[in-house]
């Protein structure tokens, strides 16, 4: 079976890198978080059989009279927290009189990037909306659907709880959430999250190493584990189980090099993987939560199996990227894992051989031109969606084909 690539579309507007990207309250929606402190509700359109054009790039255009407070440049995720404990921030949405209100946001036509005005049959666009803005980084998304709540993470720490259904004070618009709550003590950036819907808890890794766990009913602190001196950068949940190791497992990348799995009961730390040679930016899972896979500063990607005793061993190392592997994405049924670097690459294995299947970069294909942050696969459109230092949310569509 051979594999076909197509650019669905390309979106727009961000004016800083994207670091994060999430499921929406719409199905047929993205998140996408940004150094420019936006959270962004973007519309995917009609999918492979609603367009004509597979490769129609959509721009977006920010509408509000003033941009003040969206440019400037960027830091990466990488970079070092305030020496001296900056103040939990705040969301736009609360009644601070410092705090404006986020821009609407609408989709344009191509042609607008590069034309002050769109010819009179094009069709009238699509909104995307802007849910929220910190002052700083968005680092990490987390919807939670069955609270129709919105977890914003940011680079001076702490986690904002956001009710996207109402408004927030001081607001007009119905599309800017209020905040219910700041979880942390704004030191230190939070670089990812995962909702337990079932144990109804929220896992937060942060910048210093710690491992914070909340009850999401209420948002009571239940647990804070240290389980580093370095940054706590990824968390994947290990899908079900199987005869060998039949315990729920939780992954945690860091920047000492290891990977901590811990038990999701708990959270006791089950074994701790070593092996590569720099920080560890991501994990992925196989579907029936077999197989582990790992992504490093040292542009390895890293595959690890459970033995008859359900210890994890190192079974395959590959040279993947030029450098870091800043993220990793198991396709839903197994079939494929992608892998997004720093080398401006997005690159296609097939998941159980781990044999290169396609190389997504300039020139062969229209795809990003700096570092690859974030992949989130939208599972309507069976697309793969990339966000990019280049300001830049890329659709992919990805066909099976007979040859």
């Amino acid at each position: 079976m051979g594999l076909e690539i197509k650019l669905l579309r390309t979106l727009q507007g961000h004016q800083a890198a994207v670091f994060a990207l999430s499921p929406a309250p719409q199905p047929d929606h993205v998140l996408s978080g940004c150094g420019d402190g936006l959270v962004v509700s973007w519309p995917l359109g009609e999918g492979r059989q609603g367009r004509a054009e597979d490769s129609e790039s959509l721009g977006v255009s920010v509408v509000s009279e003033s941009s003040e407070g969206l440019g400037g440049s960027t830091p990466s995720p990488d970079t070092s927290p305030p020496s001296a404990p900056a103040s939990a921030t705040s969301l736009a949405t609360s009644n601070s009189p410092s705090s404006s209100t986020p821009p609407a946001l609408a989709l344009a036509s191509a042609s607008s990037s590069s034309s002050s005005s769109a010819p009179a049959s094009a069709p009238t666009p699509a909104p995307a909306l802007a849910l929220a803005r910190l002052p700083a980084n968005v680092f990490s998304l987390c919807w939670i659907p069955e609270q129709r709540q919105l977890l914003v993470g940011g680079m001076h720490g702490g986690v904002h709880v956001l009710d996207i259904e109402r408004p927030g004070e001081g607001t007009t618009s119905a599309r800017i959430g209020r905040e219910i709550r700041n979880l942390g003590d704004g030191q230190w950036p939070v670089f990812s999250m995962l909702h337990l819907s079932t144990q109804h808890q929220l896992w937060m890794a942060r910048g210093d190493g710690t491992l914070l766990i909340w009850d999401s009913r209420d948002w009571t602190l239940l647990q804070q584990i240290r389980l580093s001196t370095e940054r706590l950068r990824h968390i994947s949940l290990r899908p079900g189980g199987s005869a060998h190791s039949p315990s729920t497992q939780i992954a945690l990348s860091c920047s000492d090099g290891r990977v901590y799995l811990l038990d999701a009961q708990s959270a006791e730390t089950m074994q701790v993987l070593e092996g590569h040679l720099s920080s560890v930016f991501c994990t992925a899972w196989s579907p029936d939560g077999t197989r582990l896979f790992s992504g490093s500063r040292d542009a390895r990607l890293r595959l690890w199996e459970s033995d008859a005793q359900g210890r994890w061993q190192l079974d395959t190392v590959v040279p993947a990227h030029n450098f870091t592997i800043n993220d990793l994405l198991m396709e839903p049924r197994g079939r494929w894992l992608f892998s997004a670097s720093r080398d401006k690459s997005i690159k296609v294995w097939d998941a159980k051989t781990l044999k290169l299947l396609k190389v997504l970069e300039k020139p062969r294909h229209d795809a990003h031109t700096r570092s690859v942050n974030a992949l989130h696969w939208h599972e309507p459109l069976q697309a793969l969606i990339s966000a990019s230092d280049d300001r830049q949310i890329k659709v992919w569509q990805l066909e099976e084909t007979g040859s």
